[in-house]
């Protein structure tokens, strides 16, 4: 199973580098103005957008969540050359890639993984974005796909170049997020490829097949043949040198000259580690689909809200449509609870009850809704909302997002499509919540209270290991100015509510070197709620 674990980004806006960012089940961005907080706050609606439209490039700069513009209002000025890095980390089990229960049994003993995807975006001639460079680094090995520059499209795998078969040609599509991979035969490499070419199956080809069939040689006799060296490598999973030692040693029905020569063969020796390429190149199509499977389900997860939300109205113009998620900007709050089951009205306004002190109604009035709050612990009368003070109706939009990520029991699920000898499997992906500036036009109490609610919503999967392809099912990403909220974060944590490895703290600071420049802090509470690495003084001016 894969799953987003971090991410970062390099000369994007005054960002320079924020290196790898571990996503923890509570992410606390804090800095001055125009510090850099929203910009890195804003990538996963950035990513959202992206993955809801078909594309040219792997992101939509501009689009119904965020507006960056275009790649040259987004890239930095200080960056050279003017390109800009998107980064995203995976964990994951040892990608076991095995038709046969028997086998595909070893995949729980093994420890988890580490996959790391860089897409390197540059502006093109036509001032459009063009994908320049995607590189993975998969458990030992880097992939370095070249898409434009001077030397053309290219791929590596370990800084060497993979022969290819004379007929063979390399086509790349754009996927979700990441590009997709295509091997056909071709008369002309240099004929473009058709529509008709493109989908008939005789002209479709797996990439890498020379090359496991040359590398699994090495351990079987020379008169094995060839399919049954490609039976072995489909049963041969993606891992590190160990895990593939491991699990070639484990094989069931294997020739007995395979088990004789993984044996004593050396587990850093060439032929394990041509071995180990050589499946990288025969997978990387079926990698790069898990992986932008993956991101997709992750897209699909996150909500976003943006600092200034909408103010309340007294009356909304009704109308009879479906509402899933809400506006950004909490527009639709109205339409969003006015949409909700009877059984689901009574949960919400429960959890507001407990957690805030309020509740939601809406009322219709000859064509109208309007959406009403009972205070005082919803024993009060009910007023219209646009009556109340401003603070409700911009807390309003964040409470019923924590409370609808919460609540959702069945999160999003892919299944994987991919070459026939390899399993279906499915990825869950979890919810998570981007809300910048939750504290706007609220008492500092109610701002206190929104570290307990981010706590009480992430309880479920807080105490999961968060370095592990395990992660919690509710994560919250916070940009704020509030000292209260994170002052209240570190009490939770001293007071045993939350593990203090589960709350983030991102420092927004000038970059000395680079004026104009931010670059980050991490501070971590310690097990007393105490901040660590936390810049003396930093709420005082």
């Amino acid at each position: 199973m894969l799953q987003v674990t971090g991410f970062g980004v390099r000369n994007l806006r005054a960002l320079r580098d924020t290196g790898w960012i571990q996503i923890r089940p509570i992410n606390i961005l804090v800095g001055k103005n125009s510090s850099g907080k929203s910009s890195l706050a804003r990538v996963f609606p950035l990513l959202k957008q992206s993955a809801e439209r078909r594309k040219q490039a792997p992101l939509l700069w501009y689009g119904r969540l965020v507006d960056f513009g275009s790649f040259a209002d987004a890239v930095s000025s200080f960056a050279d050359p003017p390109e800009i890095e998107v980064k995203l980390r995976f964990a994951s089990e040892p990608l076991y890639l095995s038709r046969r229960a028997n086998e595909s049994r070893m995949a729980p003993e093994q420890p988890s993984g580490q996959i790391d995807a860089t897409l390197t975006l540059m502006e093109g001639s036509d001032g459009r974005t063009q994908l320049h460079r995607l590189t993975l680094k998969v458990f030992e090995l880097e992939v370095v796909a070249t898409f434009a520059g001077p030397e053309g499209e290219s791929l590596r795998i370990d800084g060497e170049k993979p022969r290819l078969p004379t007929d063979g040609r390399l086509v790349w599509t754009q996927g979700v997020i990441l590009p997709q991979l295509h091997f056909f035969r071709s008369e002309s490499p240099s004929k473009s490829v058709s529509d008709e070419d493109f989908a008939a199956p005789r002209r479709r080809l797996r990439l890498g097949e020379e090359q496991v069939v040359a590398a699994v040689s090495h351990f079987v006799h020379g008169n094995t043949l060839p399919d049954r060296k490609l039976e072995i490598a489909e049963r041969l999973p993606l891992g590190d040198l160990e895990t593939l030692h491991r699990a070639c040693s484990q094989l069931l029905s294997v020739p007995d000259t395979w088990r004789t020569n993984i044996a004593n063969a050396s587990t850093v020796g060439y032929h394990m580690r041509a071995l180990q390429r050589a499946l990288m190149l025969y997978n990387l199509n079926a990698l790069l689909m898990e992986l932008d499977e993956t991101l997709s389900a992750f897209c699909n997860g996150i909500s976003y809200l943006e600092p200034l939300r909408a103010t309340a109205q007294r009356y909304y113009r009704r109308e009879e449509i479906s509402v899933d998620e809400l506006d950004p900007k909490g527009l639709n709050t109205a339409f969003y609870v006015q949409g909700l089951s009877n059984r689901e009205r009574e949960a919400l306004n429960s959890w507001l009850h407990s957690n805030f002190g309020f509740q939601l109604n809406v009322k219709p009035e000859r064509g109208h809704l309007a959406l009403q709050i009972q205070v005082n612990g919803g024993t009060g009368t009910a007023r219209n909302m646009a009556d109340v003070g401003l603070g409700y109706s911009q807390l309003a939009p964040v409470a019923i997002q924590l409370w609808a990520a919460q609540k959702a029991k069945r999160f999003p699920t892919v299944n994987s499509l991919r070459l026939s000898s390899i399993p279906r499997r499915q990825t869950q992906a979890g919810t998570l919540v981007v809300v910048e500036q939750p504290e706007l036009h609220l008492h500092p109490a109610f701002q206190s209270k929104l570290a307990d609610v981010f706590v009480a919503c992430v309880a479920e999967g807080a105490n999961r290991l968060i370095n592990s392809a395990s992660q919690p099912l509710l994560r919250v990403i916070a940009e704020t100015h509030s000292a209260n909220l994170v002052g209240r974060l570190g009490e939770l944590v001293g007071e045993s509510k939350i593990a203090a490895d589960s709350v983030n703290v991102l420092v927004f600071e000038p970059d000395p070197d680079i004026q104009g420049a931010t670059k980050l802090r991490v501070a971590e509470f310690d097990e007393n709620g105490v901040l660590r690495n936390w810049p003396i003084g930093f709420f005082d001016f």
